[in-house]
């Protein structure tokens, strides 16, 4: 029996928490949301949760926080020649990850597992050179990571029966594409590139052995360390996964909560159209809504071509221009997206994984307008499932995408199998699975 089962065997005979799990939460807000579900589900599971935060993090959970700064700093001087200083420079920068801060915190704490967002690679390894017999998992939101010749790369619109020799030149086309963009990164003198000081890290602590740089968005991922996928293997294209990846859901709340504040109103808004008989489109762009402001201007002509549908549309930091002048459309910053969801009939999205997920769990098809990363991966596995259209978000004009929300309106098998697949992603949540890997992890 390891150490940590002794310790866990103890802490139930005692009637203490089960175990300590430390959770290395990302920033950016689905990521977060995504970490405190996996939070909830622990504590309701009788464990002690630390979430570790960086200075500046968004707003306290509610749960034990611990802030922790381990970035090392990236805007140093290059005097001289950039391509002589520079390795000099990115040395000095990785010297400075505080191995001995993770240790202490570990120990401290007493952490039997540490998890960490899959973006947060500095506590991943100053933990692993710490010499602290603490167990790591990866909490990832991507639905794959690794080189396979069954499944495109998630970045590329390839379809799932490409072929081998055509996925295989995209993870190649990938991969060269990452090491271009870093070596024009160094050329017009844009600073220290944060991967080139992970990679120095873990080779200046032994480490770089368990990354790979061989997978398809990220130039730095887990080799052998369990990854927990935020994903449903439902929504996946048909392959065969590492040992070492965990399916945990999307880490979905069981229950939409009651809209707070400024939402309420958009959720009887949407109640009120449905009782006039009138479709509700729900167009969203998660993270990434800042960058939709020309395509904001075209759904606004596309409200004026459908006065029928009510359109519920969150703006982000955008103008929403003549938006806010229609009477059949609702635009905010931020909107109630789980609420409306149960009261929507298809979603205009950008096809983020947890949009996709939060869609399907309410059993709404989609048309979707990629924007970024893994968005044209999570596209194709829209079309495959069925589940609604992919369109051009630069080309589509107004009338192609009136069209495409036609279709997808009227399509009763795409509303069915997005039902029928709804049911088996809420199952996740429902099942505790996200609970169970974690556990199953301990026990090892």
């Amino acid at each position: 029996m390891t150490p940590c089962c002794v310790r866990l065997a103890a802490r139930r005979q005692n009637g203490e928490p089960v175990a300590t799990v430390a959770i290395v939460a990302s920033q950016i807000s689905s990521k977060r949301r995504q970490a405190t579900a996996l939070a909830g589900g622990l504590e309701r599971a009788g464990h002690r949760v630390i979430l570790i935060d960086r200075p500046g993090g968004s707003e306290a959970p509610p749960h034990e926080r611990v802030v922790l700064d381990l970035r090392p700093v990236l805007d140093v001087p290059l005097p001289g020649i950039r391509l002589l200083a520079e390795p000099r420079a990115r040395r000095a920068a990785a010297r400075s990850l505080r191995v001995d801060a993770v240790a202490d915190l570990l120990v401290a704490e007493g952490v039997d597992l540490a998890v960490v967002d899959i973006e947060e690679h500095e506590f991943t390894i100053a933990a692993l050179a710490s010499g602290v017999d603490v167990p790591l998992a990866v909490l990832s939101c991507f639905f794959e990571l690794w080189p396979a010749v069954d499944v495109p790369p998630l970045s590329s619109p390839l379809p799932p029966d490409a072929g081998a020799v055509r996925v295989v030149w995209a993870w190649l086309r990938n991969w060269v594409g990452a090491r271009r963009r870093e070596l024009r990164r160094r050329g017009r003198g844009e600073g220290l590139d944060r991967y080139a000081v992970v990679r120095t890290c873990a080779r200046q602590h032994g480490v770089r052995g368990s990354f790979t740089a061989r997978q398809w968005l990220h130039p730095f991922a887990p080799r052998t360390i369990p990854v927990l996928s935020a994903t449903a293997a439902e929504l996946d294209l048909p392959h065969r996964a590492p040992a070492h990846v965990h399916r945990i859901g999307p880490l979905l709340d069981a229950e939409v909560r009651d809209p707070v504040g400024d939402g309420a109103d958009l959720v009887e808004a949407a109640d009120a159209a449905q009782q006039d008989g009138r479709p509700v489109v729900l167009c969203v762009s998660g993270a990434f809504a800042a960058a939709g402001g020309p395509f904001l201007a075209r759904l606004g002509e596309v409200a004026r071509l459908r006065s029928e549908l009510a359109f519920f549309v969150a703006t982000g930091d955008d103008d929403p221009g003549p938006l806010a002048t229609l009477p059949n459309v609702w635009s905010r910053p931020w909107v109630p997206q789980r609420a409306l969801l149960e009261r929507t009939q298809v979603a205009i999205i950008h096809a983020g994984t947890g949009t996709l997920h939060e869609c399907v769990a309410a059993g709404v098809p989609m048309v979707v307008y990629p924007l970024a990363a893994d968005h044209t991966g999570n596209a194709v596995r829209v079309t495959h499932h069925g589940l609604g259209e992919v369109g051009d978000r630069d080309n589509d004009d107004p009338a192609t995408i009136a069209a495409r929300l036609d279709r997808v309106l009227a399509d009763d098998e795409a509303h069915r199998r997005a039902a029928a697949l709804g049911e088996r992603v809420r199952r996740y949540a429902r099942d505790d699975v996200a609970v169970a890997a974690v556990e199953g992890l301990l026990a090892r």
